[in-house]
């Protein structure tokens, strides 16, 4: 059995909570839209305590494989990638595949809490603390990525995952790896078409050329200007797409205004490390994961840290469970008493 009623149009997809997929996966409610797909919670049909997240394309049967040897479909590429990467910061990958309508699904763990966009919108300005907290956990993640080959490619705050964790500490993990890739098969693309998120895209990965783990290492280093700061590493103007892109590639100043005149009470040592992250060429980003998750570790102090900032809400949390599902035989049972 597989779900053959998903349309290409992106309206109206929560329409299918409670439909099954591949004759498994019952469709509770949907958790939100991405760029590929429609992301649902779900649950097993025979059991209702296993719980997953599933992402379902907006188009049909795009098959083949990419240069890298990678699925051709952005979904079923994430997938593979993730099978190729363990350890605590990214979601366990369990099935993936084609629905009967010719649909790319792919499954995975149901992860908790919000995206660090989520969470920045609601509190834009949190504690020092909270961000050296925020940052030491997604360089951890990075180096664990990048330890194991893995170039990310598209990381940003929604596609960050925080809950809280036990005592003073979170859970982070990295999703959407839709542009991931080994390390070794980063390629140059056409700028047109370059994979990413502009805002936190790398100067040379935005003019077509291949960026390696400096690309990623950039990333993270304008996420965390935008962290401490609230505001673009770009510049007030560069929300825009398109805006961003041309400031990428033109010779302008990255970070627009320097991060410490922002944020006056961070200790130099971070800013100077960060701004090492954000500069221009890549062979300028002499900083590493490593040493600024060191870095991060060494000012924080958790005595400090507001544990309610990353409290996901009932209304906004990416992973709340629903309402406990009915048994599927009951639901048999209550169908042959029509």
């Amino acid at each position: 059995m597989g779900l053959d009623v998903f349309q290409k149009s992106r309206a109206g997809q929560g329409k299918f909570a409670g439909k099954v997929l591949a004759g498994r996966y019952y469709l509770d409610r949907n958790l939100g839209e991405g760029a590929e797909g429609v992301i649902y919670s779900a649950h097993s049909r025979y059991n209702p305590e296993e719980q997953f997240a599933v992402k379902v394309g907006y188009s049909a049967y795009r098959e083949g494989e990419a240069e890298d040897g990678l699925p051709l479909d952005p979904i079923l590429r994430e997938h593979a990638v993730l099978r190729q990467l363990a350890g605590p910061f990214v979601p366990k990958p369990v099935q993936s595949g084609w629905s009967e309508a010719e649909y790319a699904f792919a499954v995975r763990e149901l992860l908790p809490g919000m995206s660090l966009a989520k969470l920045l919108r609601r509190n834009p300005s949190p504690p020092l603390a909270n961000c050296l907290l925020v940052g030491h956990a997604l360089c951890s993640a990075m180096a664990s990525v990048h330890n194991q080959g893995i170039l990310h490619r598209d990381i940003k705050p929604g596609n960050i995952m925080i809950a809280p964790g036990f005592g003073q500490d979170i859970s982070l993990r990295l999703i959407d790896f839709a542009a991931g890739c080994r390390t070794e098969n980063e390629i140059p693309s056409d700028p047109e078409k370059t994979l990413g998120t502009p805002a936190y895209m790398a100067p040379e990965r935005a003019n077509g050329n291949p960026a390696g783990e400096e690309g990623d290492l950039y990333a993270v280093g304008a996420i965390l200007y935008e962290l401490f700061t609230n505001a673009s590493i770009l510049g007030p103007d560069s929300w825009s797409l398109e805006t961003a892109h041309q400031i990428l590639q033109s010779d302008l100043p990255i970070p627009a205004v320097p991060l410490r005149e922002l944020r006056p009470d961070l200790p130099p040592e971070i800013s100077r490390l960060i701004e090492q992250l954000v500069q221009r060429e890549p062979e300028a980003r002499t900083g590493s994961m490593e040493q600024l998750k060191d870095l991060l570790h060494a000012y924080l102090r958790r005595d400090q840290i507001d544990t309610t900032w990353f409290a996901p809400t009932q209304a906004s949390s990416f992973a709340r469970l629903p309402e406990e599902p009915e048994p599927w035989y009951a639901r048999l049972i209550a169908w042959f008493r029509r």
